[in-house]
């Protein structure tokens, strides 16, 4: 449907101002025809909320900066607690640390005492060991010779000139210094300590019997006719409670290794392999842990 062009107005003149009526009106008039928009006026309900809720913005303001306060608070006194512990347990562990100082110090003391005091020992036992040995050079141990009743030491006497009759060898009684028993496991068989008067002597009468042992049957109690069953007599030198330990040890050594001799000379111990071999004198257990790293 073709719209309808609306025609232009045109301008009103003053003529037709004055026919309208409008020519005699002024400004003010006009302007106090014109309606004018009202602003609206805040009710006292409104500004009563208003307040109340700034008094409550401000009071929960307060408490919070109250609250914080009071945490803050806290938190500073336990950081003041936290600072004396510290305070304390440096000063602990400064006192702790001179202790331990103090302690080491005299620990290091105690050491070197102990240390000094150990040589002294074994410095004592060497000498004491060496005494023994000078003591027992002379002496001899016979062994498994039964104990007889009422036996007396010129019973014993009389054993010994026995058994040098056996082996070929005279004893004077004034070779003799001193005989005795001493006790054993087994009170039957106490072991007799004979002392001579010299090295020479002890010598002879222990060469005697191993010769005798080597070329006749093993010296026996059935040869000093002696009752019961024979039981073989063992001769050796009188060796001190060190040296007896290491001559077991020696023979233990001597038989796990295949070494054919093994014996005592002078309260020295001796082993050796085979006829021919090296001879090593045996000081010590060290001796016996350096021959054993040479056979591994």
């Amino acid at each position: 449907m073709p719209l309808r062009r609306t025609p232009p107005r045109e301008p009103v003149a003053a003529s037709d101002c004055d026919s309208l009526g409008l020519s005699d009106t002024n400004d003010a008039e006009l302007t106090a025809k014109v309606p004018h928009r009202q602003k609206r006026k805040r009710t006292n309900t409104t500004d009563s909320q208003l307040n109340n809720f700034m008094v409550e913005m401000k009071s929960l303001f307060t408490e919070f900066k109250v609250q914080q306060e009071d945490k803050l608070n806290k938190i500073c006194t336990v950081v003041e607690e936290v600072k004396v512990q510290n305070s304390e347990i440096r000063s602990s562990i400064e006192f702790l640390s001179k202790q331990y100082d103090f302690i080491l110090n005299q620990v290091n003391v105690l050491k070197e005492q102990v240390h000094n005091s150990n040589k002294k020992v074994e410095l004592l036992e060497n000498k004491l060991e060496k005494y023994e040995r000078s003591s027992r050079s002379t002496c001899l141990e016979i062994r498994n010779i039964p104990v007889k009743k009422s036996e007396t030491k010129v019973s014993l006497l009389n054993t010994v000139i026995e058994i040098g009759d056996v082996l070929s060898l005279t004893i004077q009684p004034l070779e003799i210094k001193d005989i005795f028993r001493v006790n054993t496991k087994n009170p039957e068989n106490k072991t007799i300590i004979m002392e001579l008067n010299n090295v020479i002597t002890k010598e002879k009468f222990l060469n005697a019997f191993k010769s005798y042992n080597k070329s006749n049957n093993r010296l026996c109690t059935g040869q000093l006719k002696i009752s019961g069953p024979p039981k073989p007599i063992f001769i050796s030198e009188n060796l001190t409670t060190t040296m007896k330990r290491l001559f077991y040890l020696a023979r233990v050594f001597a038989s796990s290794n295949n070494y054919n001799y093994c014996w005592t000379t002078n309260g020295k111990i001796f082993i050796r392999k085979k006829e021919g071999y090296p001879l090593h004198w045996i000081k010590s257990e060290y001796d016996l842990q350096k021959l054993n790293k040479q056979e591994d």
